[in-house]
């Protein structure tokens, strides 16, 4: 078994945090939506410089040095509900781990990590969205599926 650390990501991380981001948008969006988007780098790394270990933590898998998987939280307010009566809640975003280190369970580990340090944090709910290959491992962590249908507004200027 490889030698990983898991831990909560810090400033001197932003570059790649940066970068993994930008691969997981690669993936997901394509190589040319990615690059047409002017300033993307530029945009992520004021956004990491503003928001990490703010209202938003990372979470990183670093092996010999190298960041090979992240989960990302970002927390926000909700109306208080009698299961969560202070109104704090957050939603993991976009991990994403390289090709050639998946299914080690690297991104349930930092789920799972992202969770705990939530709940210390005093958030009641965590809320996301996922893929069908990733239910299983939010399942197994605690996750359950609620039924709705996801729907958004982009608002652009």
């Amino acid at each position: 078994m490889m030698d990983v650390l898991f831990r909560k990501a810090e400033m001197s991380d932003i570059k790649q945090l940066v970068s993994m981001r930008i691969a997981y948008l690669i993936e997901d969006l394509g190589e040319e939506a990615v690059y047409q988007a002017h300033n993307l780098e530029q945009e992520l790394t004021a956004f990491f410089h503003t928001h990490l270990n703010e209202d938003m933590d990372a979470f990183v898998a670093e092996y010999n040095g190298e960041i090979i998987s992240t989960s990302f939280t970002a927390y926000y307010f909700r109306l208080p509900h009698p299961d969560f009566l202070k109104g704090t809640a957050g939603v993991p975003i976009n991990g994403y781990t390289k090709p050639e280190f998946r299914k080690m369970g690297l991104a349930g580990s930092l789920l799972k990590m992202s969770a705990e340090c939530a709940k210390k944090k005093g958030i009641e709910l965590l809320n996301m969205e996922v893929t069908k290959k990733g239910l299983p491992v939010s399942k197994e962590i605690g996750f359950r599926e609620i039924n709705y249908t996801p729907v958004q507004m982009i608002l652009k200027e």
